[in-house]
């Protein structure tokens, strides 16, 4: 399992202390989609909200901070000693723990109320890696309950940099073909690049069979949009476990 973990782990030291030195969070392009994102999630308080590819923790906080029991489980050792140390210095019951949400596994002894991402399944390398994320929210969600993802646009993916836009991204290799490998960059408000690392194109087709695969319905497709541009490379993706 370990040798897994760091095979599918891009975030090490360098990357997540880039990611994570606050300047994307300040770009108020970024809050924008947390806001979305979180518009999307609904109501929170009292419930059990497990946050996979936590990352540092930003994303997790945000749940706490709405009054959710939530658990935040990231690949990276190096992005959860981020995530960790929050929580150490302002505590708000997060759980956290390293794992590869590819894997399926069960995080607790009663599944979740709703299963929710910032942002993983754009990180599936192949099929077999998204259908490991799918069947991985699918054992750990409750029936009826909700998976909520910021998600990379199937309809616009490719976005070149424009001033007060977080992301931006280009393709690296064939173009709009489930598995295609683009490289994402993230830059402040004042126009800074903070880091890029690689995502994988999956079609609006190919996510919404394989989702059904693993019994969980799209209801909705959020395209981000703000004063900026007409089209942004992020969507929010609402789904919910049948029965």
């Amino acid at each position: 399992m370990l040798d897994l973990l760091q095979m599918n782990n891009q975030y090490d030291h360098k990357l997540s202390s880039e990611y994570n030195n606050g300047k994307l969070i300040d770009n108020p392009h970024q809050l924008k989609v947390y806001e979305t994102w979180l518009y999307t999630i609904g109501q929170v308080s009292g419930l059990k909200v497990l946050d996979l590819a936590c990352g540092g923790g930003y994303s997790s906080r945000l749940l706490a901070q709405n009054k959710a029991h939530a658990c935040g489980v990231d690949i990276s050792k190096e992005m959860l000693a981020v995530a960790i140390e929050q929580e150490k210095l302002n505590p708000l019951g997060i759980k956290y723990a390293q794992a590869d949400a590819s894997i399926p596994q069960r995080y607790d002894f009663e599944p979740f109320d709703k299963v929710v991402a910032a942002f993983l399944l754009h990180y599936a390398s192949d099929l077999h890696v998204l259908e490991g994320f799918l069947e991985n929210i699918v054992i750990n969600l409750k029936v009826g309950g909700d998976f909520v993802a910021i998600n990379l646009s199937p309809d616009h993916p490719v976005i070149g940099h424009q001033k007060g836009v977080s992301h931006s991204s280009k393709w690296l290799d064939e173009p709009w073909r489930d598995g295609s490998t683009l490289e994402a960059t993230l830059w402040s408000k004042n126009d800074e690049k903070i880091c890029s690392f690689k995502e994988y194109y999956w079609s609006k087709r190919t996510l919404e069979k394989t989702f059904l695969k693993f019994n969980l319905v799209i209801i909705d497709w959020i395209q981000i949009k703000d004063s900026t541009q007409d089209n942004n490379m992020l969507v929010v993706i609402k789904a919910k476990k049948r029965g």
